[in-house]
């Protein structure tokens, strides 16, 4: 009954126009102590009668009665508001909302200032789902009642669930300010500040909630998910194996948990985690990506690239229904120039030639983003078309005359440590890669900046990129050491759109090498990448040192760093200490598809942060 107590539970003179609210039967009273009003004379009988009665029946639990008896109180006295008002709640109790909410507006058209009326009118519409009217109604009651902490919390649902996120973060915040320890209230804002990225505040918030609600596993995982992007996985790990005590099957849970070991260098217990995920969802493409680093740092290639390629089939069908509905138009075109590569070079099926069509049409319409959410459109723009093969290079991938001592001792000769290599890979390697990047239909993830991304459990990981880690690895032994390959991409760049902003990784050792023609490049002495001279605070988190632009802009001004330019040059490498801010140069290339700029990135080691 936690409608009516409402009712009853106000302590302003709410009811002012009509008599004073009296309490409900004890729960203690039964069908046997109520007044037999049902065959009393109907001009003699006494409305308060029947309330009380219909009260006694409703705390009994005797609801059909209760009903008729409160019905009949508020039809012979229409205007006396608690008559109305709680038969309105007990129809809202037995879900028959409609009639609820037309009690409700009845109590509202007799005294509109009665804040609880209001309140309850919002409840019932957002049964009803009109989630815009509810907030209408609760902000009413705010209006009336600025000390209605349920009110401002109900107020910030129904926002967040039309998408007014802003004003439902300060509906939120009011709800707190009345009522500090409301955990839905924290749980619920804690979760919109990760959304937010405003990762501190969010720690705050859900580490509040989960004191209250320890049992709670949603809250337990958000506040696991932001303290591992705040680099804090130890304390995330406990947080993370809250929830899977009350859900073990919890596969997105099962998946955090294993990343959390992974980063704490736990790796076998990783690759555990990530089998367990995958044995609760065998297509959970993320948990297949992870799991094929977990084989290769075990020693187990043959096994990674298995579990690469699944991972590959699994994401590319799977994109979200907002990927659909707001695809840049640089996307879009690329994609389409792809296709008619593919069609002049390997063959592609007639499904693919339609979508051709459909895209070139679609890009000369001139919209930016681009719906391509349409059935027909959709199936096959999640395809991967085709995957090239690219084996491993029985000669070898990295060039057989490259001067190693020279470009180890360059590298520590600098501080901080920067080489540049001219002519890494062997040509069979340069032109296996190039070939790769221009068939696969890998470049699944889309970037504002201009530019597409490509990842090993996306379509990027073959023999041959495995190799060239290999021998760098193993040729270039004093700049490597002990780290392994930790992660590995590449991107694909619009001819004139500006590419990535600056930024440091998390890595110990950066290699960067770009596979597009030199005559490509219009401007040779730009399109390369940009490194700073001044390694990112050893104590920023993630989305300071990879995201927060104008913080590290800052932050190298007050440091004098000074700009390494190194221009693009194909089959050029770029190896650098990754906690040095890095990005990419101004890029001008010609507007063709075999000339778009691609350059891969391959992470070694962990930093700092680990």
């Amino acid at each position: 009954m936690a409608f009516w107590k409402k009712w009853f539970g106000g302590d302003k003179d709410e009811d002012a126009t009509a008599e004073a609210p009296v309490e409900a039967p004890a729960p203690e009273a039964s069908a046997a102590s109520l007044p037999e009003v049902e065959d009393a004379d109907p001009d003699a009988v006494d409305p308060q009668e029947l309330y009380d009665a219909g009260m006694a029946a409703w705390t009994a639990g005797e609801l059909d009665r209760a009903e008729d008896l409160l019905e009949e109180a508020a039809e012979l006295a229409p205007d006396v508001l608690r008559y109305v008002g709680n038969l309105g709640n007990l129809l809202q109790e037995r879900g028959d909302y409609q009639a609820a909410l037309g009690c409700h507006e009845r109590v509202i058209a007799i005294n509109d200032g009665l804040a609880i009326a209001h309140f309850n009118r919002g409840n019932a519409l957002v049964e009803l789902g009109e989630l815009a009217a509810a907030a209408g109604a609760y902000s009413r009651t705010l209006a009336l009642d600025q000390t209605h902490a349920q009110a401002a919390a109900s107020l910030g649902r129904s926002l967040w669930r039309i998408g007014e996120h802003t004003r439902a973060v300060d509906a939120w915040r009011k709800a707190l300010t009345l009522e500090a320890d409301d955990p839905d209230v924290l749980r619920r804002l804690g979760a919109a500040m990760l959304l937010r990225d405003e990762d501190a505040e969010a720690v705050e918030l859900l580490s509040r909630a989960a004191a209250l609600e320890p049992d709670r596993p949603s809250t337990s995982h958000n506040l696991g998910k932001v303290l591992m992007r705040l680099s804090r996985p130890a304390e995330a790990l406990v947080a993370l194996a809250r929830v899977l005590e009350v859900r073990p099957d919890d596969v997105e849970a099962r998946y955090d948990h294993a990343t959390a070991l992974k980063h704490l260098g736990r790796i076998g217990e990783a690759r555990a985690g990530y089998e367990a995920a995958l044995s609760i969802d065998p297509d959970h493409g993320e948990s297949c990506s992870n799991l094929g680093w977990m084989l290769l740092q075990a020693g187990e290639p043959e096994a990674a690239l298995e579990a690469w390629a699944r991972s590959a089939r699994l994401r590319r069908r799977t994109l979200q229904p907002h990927e659909l509905e707001r695809v840049p138009r640089h996307r879009l075109r690329h994609d389409a120039e792809q296709i008619r590569y593919l069609r002049e070079t390997v063959g592609i099926s007639d499904d693919e030639g339609l979508w051709l069509g459909h895209a070139e049409g679609l890009i000369m319409m001139g919209h930016d983003p681009i719906d391509i959410s349409a059935p027909d459109l959709a199936e096959v723009a999640q395809r991967m078309v085709h995957l090239e093969v690219s084996p491993r290079v029985e000669t070898g991938a990295l060039r057989a005359d490259l001067d190693l001592d020279d470009v180890c001792s360059r590298y520590f000769e600098r501080r901080p440590e920067v080489v540049v290599v001219d002519g890494l890979l062997s040509d069979d390697a340069l032109a296996a890669l190039q070939e790769h990047a221009r068939r696969s239909t890998m470049w699944s993830r889309t970037y504002s900046g201009g530019y597409l991304g490509a990842f090993m459990g996306g379509g990027l990981a073959n023999p041959l990129v495995l190799q060239i880690a290999e021998e760098l690895r193993s040729r270039l032994g004093p700049i490597f050491g002990e780290h392994q390959l930790e992660q590995c991409w590449a991107f694909k760049y619009d001819s004139r759109l500006r590419g990535i902003n600056i930024h440091a990784d998390v890595a110990a050792v950066n290699v960067n090498f770009w596979i597009t023609p030199d005559e490509a490049c219009e401007d040779p002495e730009t399109g390369g990448l940009v490194v700073w001279d001044v390694e990112s605070p050893p104590d920023w988190p993630f989305g300071d040192y990879n995201e927060n632009e104008p913080k590290i802009r800052a932050f190298l001004e007050e440091s004098g760093a000074k700009a390494i330019r190194v221009p693009h040059r194909c089959n050029r490498a770029v190896v650098f200490n990754s906690t040095l801010f890095h990005e990419t140069d101004d890029i001008k290339f010609q507007d063709h598809y075999l000339s778009r700029r691609v350059n891969m990135t391959m992470l070694f080691g962990l930093g700092l942060r680990q």
